[in-house]
């Protein structure tokens, strides 16, 4: 798999718990094993084998990460992360990158408003997506 210089670095932003600049051996860790976690999920929901997932296969593949949103913010993630030749799809680089933002997302929305941390609402976080990628 080939990621441009440009997926790497926000990889890496999204990977710098500490915000120093780097990545630690500990972050790398965790960027080694959530891509490879998105890699397997992208292949097990790639049903019909075409190397990217549309709306409706991405719609499936995202709760196995924790991410259930509705078609809605699905289409807008796919928006968002558009290939040069506009078709609805991701491939899987662009679902890794795609995750990994509705990871960094989904960690800002739990600090801003849910500060109890005891449940994720999907219809509030849902609208949060919406909003965040609406400004991309």
């Amino acid at each position: 798999m080939k990621m441009n210089n440009e997926t790497i670095k926000r990889l890496m932003l999204i990977f710098d718990a500490d915000n120093n600049g780097s990545i630690g051996f500990y972050e790398f860790i965790a960027l080694y094993n959530w891509v490879k976690l998105c890699v397997a999920t992208f292949k097990h929901f790639d049903v019909d084998q075409s190397g990217s997932l549309d709306i409706t296969e991405l719609q499936v593949a995202l709760p196995q990460l924790g991410f259930n949103l509705n078609k809605q913010s699905c289409d807008a993630l796919i928006r968002a992360n558009k290939n040069l030749i506009g078709k609805k799809k991701l491939n899987q680089v662009q679902f890794i990158c795609a995750t990994s933002y509705l990871a960094q997302c989904r960690t800002i929305y739990q600090l801003t408003f849910d500060t109890h941390r005891d449940q994720l609402d999907p219809v509030e976080f849902d609208k949060f997506i919406n909003l965040v990628l609406g400004l991309i």
